[in-house]
């Protein structure tokens, strides 16, 4: 029996894209990929921010928009000497900052670790123990994350 032959992720990406998820030499990786898309379009919609004080009041993020918000957290990031090897935890809420924190992590080089905010005390210590981050990521002024970490 021939060996199976495994899905092909190829079609999420956008029309033309040339994506190597390692990048060794080869085409840029997956913020370098979506950063080509968003110049192409930097007026495209991306994203809908909702202000939680007046839940009805929505603002469209546009493609340009997201680029440099991200970039400026990319660079902040590596300001703080964060960048390729260095491990960060990823508490988010539910906000256009949630996926600006992200794709700025991401473009720095640093890895992440998702974390969610309903674990316990005990559960995000053993979570640090483990991941042993150089920093956290919270999003979001209420997250247990944000209290439990000081």
């Amino acid at each position: 029996m021939p060996p199976a032959t495994p899905l092909s992720w190829r079609h999420h990406l956008p029309a033309g894209a040339d994506f190597d998820p390692v990048g060794e030499g080869r085409p840029p990786g997956l913020p370098a990929t979506w950063a080509s898309v968003w110049a192409a379009e930097p007026r495209a919609p991306v994203l809908v921010e909702v202000d939680p004080s007046a839940p009805d009041a929505r603002r469209v993020v546009r493609a340009g928009e997201l680029d440099e918000r991200s970039r400026r957290a990319a660079a902040g990031l590596q300001a703080l000497g964060l960048g390729p090897g260095s491990v960060v935890l990823w508490s988010p809420d539910r906000s256009a900052d949630a996926v600006v924190s992200h794709v700025g992590a991401l473009r720095a080089g640093v890895t992440v670790v998702p974390v969610n905010p309903a674990l316990t005390v005990r559960e995000l210590a053993h979570v640090v123990r483990d991941a042993a981050p150089a920093a956290a990521l919270v999003t979001g002024e209420t997250s247990p994350v944000a209290g439990a970490l000081g």
